[in-house]
């Protein structure tokens, strides 16, 4: 018999919401066999990396997924490991060969009702929040920024800055009553390559400069960085936002 949603009740937890895009392509044919086989692995590869960092697979739909660190059982350094986990699935995407399908990750902590809450007797461990809303928002705010992944502000405090990272807009988050500065987890500092790493720095400084209302500097700065890292996303509409002067 079909057995009642069970919830384990709230609990603070980091979220990871991700969507894969260009499936039909990665798999090369727009033979729906051939789409599924691209996703399974897809989705095999990306949970090894979530389950060895001590996040748990939840919610899955096809082409997006979610991971969740801090439930079903509590952990330490939740956020960390949970950007961490976002570079390495990044990582890893394109390690599997160009013909790979990309993601946009979001990431967002706060506290949400966690459990089986899907439909009665069929077992589907998900949690339900502001905190997962935002991290969807966030995973689809990755395209107008032309961005991989995007963490919000607090998470990247408590466990991106080992990470290369840049700053990016703040944007409306429903965890927080005033808009949120996201970040974009580039890479692990440690085998990241010299021009990436200056890149993001140059991108930084030049998003301080816009934001300190110097246009003509900032567009400066992000063509240099567009010089460093040809077909940049951010630097690409942050420049074409200088030139626009909005």
């Amino acid at each position: 018999s079909a057995r009642a949603t069970v919830a384990d009740g709230e609990r603070r937890v980091t979220v990871l919401h991700v969507r894969i895009v260009g499936l039909p392509e990665a798999a090369g044919s727009d033979n729906p066999a051939a789409v599924a086989a691209t996703l399974r692995d897809f989705h095999a590869a990306m949970g090894r990396i979530v389950v060895g960092l001590g996040g748990t697979v939840g919610r899955t739909e096809g082409d997006a997924f979610e991971a969740y660190f801090g439930a079903p059982l509590p952990g330490e350094d939740d956020a960390r490991k949970a950007c961490l986990c976002a570079v390495r699935m990044q990582s890893a995407a394109r390690k599997l060969g160009v013909r790979s399908p990309a993601m946009r990750i979001g990431i967002a902590s706060g506290t949400c009702l966690a459990g089986d809450l899907g439909i009665p007797g069929i077992p589907s461990y998900t949690v339900l929040g502001a905190a997962r809303d935002a991290a969807v928002i966030l995973s689809s705010a990755c395209e107008r920024f032309g961005a991989a992944t995007l963490a919000a502000g607090p998470v990247w405090e408590e466990g991106g800055k080992e990470l290369l990272a840049r700053m990016l807009d703040r944007i409306p988050l429903p965890t927080h009553e005033s808009p949120v500065r996201c970040f974009e987890l580039v890479a692990e500092l440690e085998g990241a390559d010299l021009a990436t790493i200056e890149a993001i720095r140059v991108f930084n400084e030049g998003l301080a400069r816009l934001e300190g209302d110097d246009r003509m500097k900032a567009g400066e700065l992000f063509r240099h960085v567009l010089e460093l890292l040809p077909g940049d996303g951010p630097a690409g509409i942050y420049a074409a936002r200088c030139r626009a002067g909005s």
